[in-house]
């Protein structure tokens, strides 16, 4: 017994015979416009996109996140067709086939309901319909706030400005709590306007709408400290 005791020591001090443990890598799926896509390289000569920064930081830091982004520029969730983007992204039947191998999703949109004047009740809509079908299969959502826009307080074509579908957006997250987590902008520079997270053409017009690549990696560091405050990932 002796003997083995003393092999056992010697092979923990030699770091060998002793295997680390190991973490099942989590999924999750990216659904959301310009913010989490970035805008293409042919539109504006924009941004990478929030998805290979955030997929970037999280594996320098051995947090063993698999992102499928399906985010693109001009989403949007106030659809006539209610299907959690409309036609113009992936629906819910889309997606529903890679459901069993996702932890979750990271949703963001709402900033081109609020740019085209669509109902926040249509928002609301979509909104339910995908916390819904993550409920029904025990998945997670991160619901992230909006980040800094110069337009956000002019008012749209329906007398809206983007804090109405801020708002709405956070009611429904709170109607499916052990669900849905909101990822709030409080004390971050993206609640701000800071001019070195945008696009610098945009921002000497006064219309700072799109992050720039700084602008993008605070937003995934921000996604990251939302998930960790949440213990999803």
């Amino acid at each position: 017994m002796k003997n083995l005791i003393t092999m056992l020591v010697v092979a923990l001090l030699l770091g060998c015979g002793v295997p680390e443990k190991s973490f099942a890598a989590q999924t999750w799926i990216m659904l959301g416009d310009s913010i989490m896509s970035g805008v293409s390289p042919s539109v504006l000569n924009g941004p990478p996109g929030t998805s290979v920064q955030m997929a970037t930081h999280i594996i320098e830091r051995d947090r063993n996140i698999i992102i499928r982004n399906l985010s693109s520029p001009g989403h949007s969730l106030a659809a006539t067709d209610h299907t959690g983007f409309g036609n113009i992204v992936p629906s819910l039947s889309n997606i529903g086939g890679f459901w069993s191998a996702y932890n979750g999703i990271i949703i963001q949109a709402g900033t081109n309901d609020f740019s085209r004047s669509s109902k926040w009740e249509d928002e609301v809509t979509s909104l339910r319909l995908i916390m819904n079908h993550a409920k029904a299969l025990n998945k997670k959502v991160l619901m992230m706030n909006i980040p800094y826009r110069d337009d956000q307080k002019v008012p749209n074509a329906l007398g809206h400005v983007l804090d109405t579908y801020k708002f709405f957006g956070y009611l429904v997250c709170l109607e499916y709590p052990g669900t849905c987590y909101y990822g709030a902008l409080d004390n971050t520079t993206l609640a701000v306007r800071t001019p070195s997270l945008y696009d610098p053409a945009e921002v000497a017009q006064g219309k700072a709408l799109h992050l720039n690549a700084a602008g993008h990696a605070e937003y995934a560091r921000w996604v990251k400290a939302q998930a960790a405050l949440h213990n999803l990932f």
